[in-house]
């Protein structure tokens, strides 16, 4: 199996159980943080291996299936 492929088997796997988006909460449990603050405080170092974004009149800050996705393809490599 190639890069793209288990890329693309782990993207289908993140889509069917959490959806397009993942909340913080839905990080802490794919990354295993031990809570959603050392999620919070791994992106305030930069250490944290998805880049987050916010959505206007939505509250809470998400990334992408994909971009999970290709943070655990990189560490298979």
């Amino acid at each position: 199996m190639d890069t793209s492929t288990s890329a693309s088997v782990r993207e289908q796997a993140l889509l069917l159980r959490f959806g397009e988006l993942l909340t913080i909460e839905d990080i802490r449990a794919v990354f295993k943080y031990p809570s959603t603050d050392a999620v919070w405080k791994a992106h305030k170092r930069g250490t944290l291996p998805v880049k987050l974004a916010q959505f206007p009149r939505r509250r809470g800050w998400f990334t992408t299936a994909k971009a999970v996705a290709a943070a655990l393809d990189d560490l298979d490599q």
